[in-house]
């Protein structure tokens, strides 16, 4: 079983198992949308800092000017 965090970030990003989008790409993922980026800043933002402060390995949004 998952950190709930750890749930609640796949939930965000995939749907949850009972939604329609889950199992299926999602157009925003291949692109800019400043909804989502700012939805995901909201709600994960304070994850993604403890994350990194631990040393944990940094991906793509790290270089983004919101998360800086």
């Amino acid at each position: 079983m998952l950190n709930a965090r750890a749930q609640a970030v796949l939930d965000a990003w995939f749907g949850t198992p009972d939604s329609a989008e889950f199992g299926h790409p999602v157009k925003a993922w291949f692109k800019k949308v400043a909804s989502l980026d700012a939805m995901f800043h909201e709600r994960f933002g304070t994850l993604l800092e403890m994350h990194w402060k631990a040393g944990l390995p940094r991906g793509p949004l790290h270089h983004s000017a919101r998360w800086r």
